[in-house]
């Protein structure tokens, strides 16, 4: 019960945290009622409370120029798209980048865990007090949602626990833990019917059994972290090309991962490749027999850069990441190529809350702090992984 207990939150970056979770847990959420004004209040609310802490650092004018130049960089991109997720993420990565990063994300873990079981338990104990149903029905198919928004929903958040969990448990991970993910991740399927989610963290588990086993192939791993990002940008948008050339076999890649390429398509079609962004939330999807939709939404990370983030956050994206990859560290690599492979089915990769390895971009800037495990600090060091340097 010790994992349930709600950690305390002390500080300014703890509160913003703390806030940040209950954002995002509560908008997934169909019991708790919340509307836009709630929203707008806690992203207020959690930005002060990181702009708070990185004052507190008491960085150098240097560095405290670079995060106003990167801040107003991604102000300028969230405008043009009328999308600010994405805005939070940068600032928290900044906020973070001279903390203990396990302690985050252990604070992370605990708050989102706390809400995942008691949210559940509610929502089950409605259902059998006869006032909420456990199950949607969709496209003829009955999947439970235990209380989220959609199926999706519950598997999203359900997902990032179980990396999460992975990441502090890293090093103590069994070929048992493998086959306990597994079977979590299958258990959720039975009910969800979420196919894709349970895809991903096949390979999650097939990336763990690799890294565990004496031949993990670290050099290649890494290598592949190195690029997997503008790999998987080229190969979705290459597909998307292909679908609205009417090519059967990108067809049958778009039934294989449940319409995702279509849909990209369909954006492409619509609105076209975009360099900055561009904002389409206006847009009223009207049914069209050529594409069978009757809503829009992009479901794939590369998509939905390319047409509404814009491109050139797939190339900051990749540059990142591959300076990442480039510390040469195993474990970063593992969760760097989930990372990539989890866009190809989910846009949630951006909101380090609902997906927390782009969080660890904050390993690129300059710290003071340890970032791993006690355990790990002198073979880290020895490695060249506490690079003191920025980007």
């Amino acid at each position: 019960m010790g994992v349930l207990r709600v950690p305390k939150v002390q500080i300014a970056l703890q509160w913003g945290i703390l806030i940040m979770c209950l954002k995002t847990s509560f908008l997934q959420s169909a019991i708790i009622p919340y509307k836009d004004v709630f929203d707008i209040i806690f992203t207020v609310m959690s930005v002060v409370c990181f702009v708070i802490s990185i004052v507190q650092e008491r960085f150098s004018i240097k560095t405290l120029l670079l995060y106003g130049i990167v801040t107003l960089v991604s102000l300028f991109s969230v405008l043009k798209t009328g999308n600010y997720g994405f805005l939070i993420t940068i600032i928290v990565c900044l906020a973070i980048r001279g903390q203990y990063l396990d302690k985050i994300f252990t604070l992370i873990f605990k708050l989102q865990f706390f809400f995942f079981v008691v949210h559940t338990c509610i929502a089950v104990l409605l259902f059998i007090l006869g006032n909420l149903s456990l199950v949607l029905l969709i496209n003829g198919v009955d999947r439970y949602c235990f209380g989220f928004r959609h199926p999706n929903s519950f598997s999203i958040y359900l997902f990032n626990l179980l990396i999460l969990w992975t990441w502090l448990n890293y090093e103590k991970i069994k070929i048992k833990h493998i086959f306990g993910i597994f079977f979590v991740a299958l258990v959720a399927m039975y009910f969800t019917k979420t196919r894709t989610s349970f895809i991903i963290t096949i390979f999650f588990c097939m990336l763990l059994l690799v890294s565990k086993t004496k031949y993990s192939f670290k050099n290649l791993m890494n290598i592949i972290a190195k690029f997997i990002v503008p790999i998987c940008a080229g190969v979705t948008l290459f597909f998307v090309k292909l679908i609205l050339s009417g090519n059967i076999f990108a067809m049958s890649i778009n039934t294989l991962l449940t319409g995702r390429i279509k849909l990209g398509a369909y954006g492409v079609s619509h609105f076209g490749y975009s360099l900055f962004g561009q904002d389409i939330t206006k847009y009223n999807v009207v049914w069209d027999s050529e594409w069978g939709l009757n809503g829009f939404t992009f479901d794939n990370l590369y998509t939905y850069l390319a047409v509404n983030q814009g491109l050139v956050w797939i190339g900051m994206l990749s540059g990142l990441f591959y300076l990442l990859a480039k510390k040469g560290d195993l474990k970063i690599s593992v969760f760097i190529i989930i990372w990539a492979l989890y866009g190809i089915t989910e846009v949630h990769g951006l909101n380090g809350f609902n997906c927390f390895p782009i969080f660890l971009v904050a390993l690129l800037f300059r710290s003071g702090k340890p970032v791993f495990k006690r355990g790990e600090q002198v073979e880290k060091a020895r490695a060249g992984i506490y690079s003191h340097s920025c980007i």
